[in-house]
């Protein structure tokens, strides 16, 4: 704020040299040094009209990235020796530049994230790794969005690449066409996590009754093998109440 940068605010130069994402920014961020002065060309957003407005030049000096950071512990013994230990661990050292920008990121960010797979700079492994666990990030991304599929500020930003397939749709369409695929996925994973709960007729819900059936005849081997598959029933019945009282009615208590 002190600098007069403000959040969804765009920046677009920085010191007259243009960054259009955020590799490029955080690359002419690590050029400077805490105490420089550098002008940045920025978009300012109102948060009341809703809308960017015409770019300005702002003079900002940069601080000390370490520095602020101890300044956090004001004077607190402990948490100044844990912290030299955290800045140390992450490389950060004294004298290095800092905008003070909380989260600053591409205006694509929120398509980036799902693209990984064409990312070069991860491995194979680690592209794996994070589309597997992309599904669960999704899950919580309409409720931290307000039913929305990404952040509605960042949304406004996105455009259509000068691509002689895509710049004929146009962006509204690509938008939609995101969305299409953001819901089904997001649809398909909650269906299929639904089905993994032990309540009957869940597939969840009878992988817990073949196992209970599993585990009786081993620990009921000279029992008749109907009270064996009657004890497992009544376990797994026991397990599908106790999971709709513990999970599904407060769900639909919220709902309703």
């Amino acid at each position: 704020d002190e600098a007069g940068i403000m959040p969804y605010d765009i920046i677009t130069h920085v010191d007259g040299i243009e960054v259009p994402d955020y590799d490029s920014f955080s690359l002419q961020m690590d050029s400077l040094e805490a105490g420089d002065v550098i002008i940045f060309t920025v978009i300012p957003y109102s948060a009341e009209e809703g809308e960017w407005g015409i770019s300005s030049e702002i003079p900002v000096t940069l601080g000390d990235k370490r520095q602020y950071y101890l300044d956090q512990c004001e004077g607190d013994v402990d948490c100044l020796s844990e912290t030299n230990e955290v800045l140390d661990s992450y490389g950060i050292e004294e004298g290095e530049a800092f905008l003070g920008v909380s989260y600053p990121r591409s205006g694509t960010f929120q398509t980036e994230q799902f693209s990984v797979i064409f990312d070069d700079r991860y491995s194979s492994l680690q592209k794996i790794v994070i589309v597997t666990l992309t599904p669960l990030s999704m899950l919580g991304t309409p409720m931290s969005y307000d039913g929305q599929t990404m952040n509605i500020h960042e949304r406004m930003m996105l455009e259509v690449d000068d691509d002689f397939i895509l710049s004929p749709l146009g962006t509204g369409t690509m938008l939609s066409l995101f969305d299409f695929i953001f819901w089904l996925i997001w649809v398909n994973f909650l269906l299929g996590f639904l089905n993994l709960l032990p309540i009957i007729p869940f597939d969840g819900g009878h992988m817990v009754k073949d196992g209970t059936h599993s585990i009786l005849s081993i620990l009921m081997r000279d029992s008749n093998p109907l009270r064996v598959e009657k004890l497992a029933g009544s376990i797994s019945g026991l397990t599908t109440i106790v999971m709709l009282v513990v999970v599904v009615i407060p769900i639909l208590m919220l709902i309703v």
